[in-house]
């Protein structure tokens, strides 16, 4: 669904006049061309249309045709006014305002996914995603709140969930704006206190007075508590008695499961006193940063963390974009620089390249394709074993990644004098943009001449005169004037960050810095070097002089270099504020992202890390590492719609078989068990006819473990483990034996083993208490068993919930089932999620806790919403939500 603003009330038009709002193309203002209507409220209507300026697809929404009540136009200036001023990343942004045809217009980016109303229909969220939401929710607050604006229609229908979790705050309609203090109460303009939605209006909005920024937490409250619980605290009937309710009743008690310090934010965004609730948004903020069921991790070797980044594959380009935002607001055109055609013969000269983009890294108008990042796109277009770029090369990477200018130099040599031409290239014209020329006499002029081409392509490119003034470091101060030593340095650079071969990196800087004594940025890549190499008193003794000769050093390396110093003297918290600013200033340098990245992640810092490694992966697709960190983080979150988005997209795995583990995966975690099977059962054929008797083997025991726990097929799996013992008889299948009660077997593997007998044993022990109907044997060895620091799994866990449930033990199995989801790991035990909730509902009734359950039931609706028909507890979880609704409303 695409919705940028859109309330949920009903139009009044007839379908005829619905057709003929559509039937004609209009376009608004020359630039925005309707395509159609998307949406439809009481306070107007909402079109596609595509901005043929940015050829982007925009939203425009329009009030209601015909004449328009003062407070219908004071309301959609407003709301313009209001949401324009706001450039946050949970704030819908507003693009243009206008009129068209006499008739206002407001331009706004296009949204697709759904409002947190259409989410909230399926029931309450886990406390994980409602959290998530809560912060995003916060974070614009609080930006409307710096600018004196308090939304005062805070409701699940203005809140806009992405299909990329983003959440979007809409339609600031009936905000107040004002420059006062916002904590200041406000009086009420005509009979604005009171507008909004009453089942979220505060207390001082319900008696029609002054409101402030506090208003908006009480309605935030109210959210939050519905996103936990499925329904408003005091909506009511009617909204008088809702609005009695809000001044007298009770705040209904949260579902048992959700945490203490979660209830407690809750209740006091809702206090009736509006001097008892969070007094600013960044109070609030605070305290759900605070709210995490991870505990803070040891800081790892964060300067190893940085070297090992630029292993990785370096910002990849196939969703890179021709313009990177600058902090005025202006545009940066982005180049890719193709190795010099070396005309002269003489080796140390092949790698300029990397001069002349040092040189144009000073730009602030100009974004620069580092050359891993050139590499890594090449990477991606199955050309990895390239070792220079060269101009056909150059024009792929510029294809792939949306880049607008390519840069072709050559070097040639004339007796003592040297000529450099330049051409700037537009790939998809294929015209030249610009061309320069220099020539000078002697090798040590070969810099200079760099410095000179640099700034006619910023001048040509329409750079500022100032601008140019301020940022023109010498190449020859920022790297070196000795082109031998700078020759050096690039083999060395390109060996390390290719990860080719560091040992070589670190010869080739070394003869850099024989050269050049003073070369500050050879110095710098060797403490990387030897950093990965964890040889750590030299690497602070080079870092140090690295940083020492600041004038040496390009802006990029200096800032990046800084943050390095200062986590090897283990000032984190100061390093990372630094790394950010880094981030922010060079947007395309992976490693301070990643940097980021990390240390927030094992810091427990999960919305920063986050945001970060998005980042990373919006760069470079195929970065498995910062997917992996995702995934962990959107299980730690309970987003598994967002962790089975991720594995429906199979971009980033590289090979064949992880495909079709990826495709497998999300079949099993949306039920579609039948699927599964038929796609196993096909790929083992397969694998079969190719002579790969170890992937034929896998399918089939991967058959044994579906039909036995999810189909409750005992007989199938025995046949399938049958098979797998025919492929492969050595093939260890001891924990589908004891799932098939084949304890013989599983006491033969064991006797067979040495090296796991005990351990092995004390789970054949266990599994044979369960099959022999020793109950109370049973669950005391898994506990013993869970308790065991090594062979304590999530799995034994799971065990432990069923054996409680038949003990008639639902607060046990209860917290043994949250065990299992916040511990388990990887993206195979995700695939059993879903049915640990199905699980953890029944729990929840036999505990007398009906809400809870209906949760858990509504939530496993949503996962299986295209599961397979037949499946049995699918039906099971329609009927037990069916009698829980019932009762509910007798």
């Amino acid at each position: 669904m695409a919705r940028p603003d859109v309330a949920s009330g009903k139009g009044t038009r007839t379908e005829e006049e619905q057709r003929s709002l559509v039937a004609a193309p209009e376009v608004y203002a020359g630039r925005y061309a309707v395509v159609r209507e998307i949406g439809r409220g009481g306070m107007g209507r909402v079109l596609l249309a595509r901005d043929l300026k940015l050829s982007r697809n925009v939203a425009v929404k329009v009030l209601p045709t015909g004449a328009h009540d003062p407070r219908e136009l004071e309301r959609f200036d407003k709301e313009a006014r209001a949401a324009g001023c706001l450039n946050h990343p949970n704030v819908v942004d507003v693009h243009d305002v206008g009129e068209h045809e006499g008739e206002p217009y407001l331009v706004t980016e296009l949204l697709e996914g759904k409002t947190l109303r259409e989410v909230l229909a399926n029931g309450p969220l886990p406390v994980g995603e409602s959290i998530d939401l809560a912060r995003q929710i916060a974070a614009g607050r609080a930006a409307a709140h710096e600018h004196g604006i308090v939304h005062r229609d805070v409701k699940p229908e203005n809140l806009f969930i992405t299909h990329e979790g983003r959440l979007k705050i809409l339609d600031f309609g009936v905000a107040h704006v004002s420059p006062q203090d916002m904590m200041g109460p406000r009086s009420p303009t005509d009979s604005a206190a009171v507008l909004g939605t009453v089942s979220y209006m505060s207390p001082e909005q319900v008696r029609g007075r002054a409101v402030d920024a506090r208003s908006d937490l009480f309605a935030f409250g109210s959210v939050l508590h519905e996103m936990l619980s499925g329904a408003p605290p005091f909506e009511r009937a009617t909204p008088l008695e809702t609005a009695h309710a809000i001044l007298n009743d009770a705040l209904p008690p949260l579902p048992s499961y959700v945490p203490p310090t979660v209830v407690s934010i809750v209740e006091r965004c809702l206090r009736r006193d509006a001097a008892e609730r969070f007094q600013s948004v960044g109070e609030l903020a605070h305290s759900l940063d605070a709210v995490s069921s991870r505990p803070p991790a040891r800081v790892r070797r964060w300067i190893t963390i940085i070297a090992a980044a630029m292993l990785v594959s370096a910002l990849a380009g196939a969703l890179a974009v021709r313009f990177f935002p600058r902090g005025d607001g202006a545009a940066r055109y982005t180049v890719a620089a193709a190795d010099f055609v070396n005309e002269t013969g003489e080796r140390e000269l092949d790698g300029l390249s990397g001069m002349l983009i040092t040189a144009l890294e000073q730009s602030r108008r100009i974004s620069v394709l580092t050359r891993s990042r050139m590499f890594d796109i090449l990477k991606q277009m199955g050309r990895s074993d390239a070792d220079r770029i060269d101009e056909p090369l150059g024009r792929s990477i510029c294809k792939q990644a949306g880049v607008g200018g390519l840069v072709l130099a050559s070097i040639r040599r004339f007796g003592e004098v040297y000529t450099v031409d330049l051409k700037l290239l537009d790939p998809v014209k294929n015209e030249y943009l610009l061309t320069a020329k220099q020539q000078a006499k002697g090798k040590e002029s070969i810099p200079g001449m760099i410095d000179r081409l640099s700034d006619e392509l910023r001048t040509g490119l329409k750079e500022k005169e100032s601008d140019l003034r301020a940022a023109r470091i010498p190449v020859a101060q920022s790297t070196t004037a000795n082109v031998e030593a700078y020759e050096h340095f690039f083999r060395g650079e390109q060996l390390f960050s290719r990860g080719w071969d560091v040992l070589g990196a670190e010869r080739e800087l070394r003869r850099a810095l024989e050269l050049d004594p003073g070369f500050a940025l050879a110095r710098l890549w060797l403490a990387r070097a030897l950093n990965f190499r964890h040889r750590d008193r030299r690497v602070y003794a080079d870092l140090k002089t690295a940083v020492e000769q600041a004038n040496r050093l390009p802006e990029r390396d200096l800032c990046v270099a800084r943050c390095e110093l200062l986590l090897h003297e283990g000032r984190e918290r100061e390093a990372m504020e630094m790394v950010k600013q880094c981030a922010t200033r060079f947007p395309a340098d992976k490693r301070a992202i990643r940097t980021v990245a990390d240390w927030s992640f094992h810091a427990g810092d999960l919305d920063t890390a986050a945001i970060f490694f998005e980042k990373e992966r919006i760069l470079d697709p195929l970065d498995l590492e910062a997917v992996d960190h995702l995934m962990r983080i959107w299980r730690e979150r309970e987003r598994y719609d967002r962790m089975i988005e991720q594995l429906a997209q199979p971009q980033w795995v590289s090979e064949p078989r992880q495909h079709f583990l990826t495709r497998f995966a999300v079949d099993m975690i949306r039920g579609r068990y039948r699927k599964a099977l038929a796609d196993l059962e096909k790929d083992a054929a397969s694998a079969l006819r190719e002579g790969d008797s170890e992937r034929a083997a896998t399918d089939l025991l991967s058959q044994a473990d579906v039909l036995v726990d999810n189909l409750d097929d005992l007989e199938g799996s025995r046949r399938a483990a049958a098979g797998v013992r025919s492929i492969q008889p050595h093939r260890v299948l001891f924990a589908l034996y004891l799932k098939h009660g084949d304890f013989d077997r599983a006491s033969a593997l064991v006797s067979a083993n040495e090296a796991v007998q005990v351990e092995a044993a004390s789970y054949l022990v266990a599994a044979r208490d369960v099959w022999e109907g020793r109950l109370g044997s049973a669950i005391s060895r898994y506990e013993s068993l869970a308790r065991d620091p090594v062979w304590g799994t999530y799995t034994t866990q799971l065990r432990l919930a069923d054996l409680y449930a038949r003990a008639g033990e639902p607060q046990k199995a209860i917290r043994a089932l949250q065990s299992f989801q916040s511990h388990a790991p990887g993206i195979g035990i995700v695939t059993n999620i879903v049915r640990s909730h199905v699980r953890l509902g029944r729990m929840y009734e036999a505990a007398a806790e009906p809400r809870s359950a209906e949760r858990e039931y509504r939530w496993v609706l949503r996962m299986w919403s295209d599961a397979d028909p037949d499946l049995k507890e699918l039906a099971e979880v329609r009927g037990r939500l069916a009698a829980l609704e019932r009762s509910a409303t007798k």
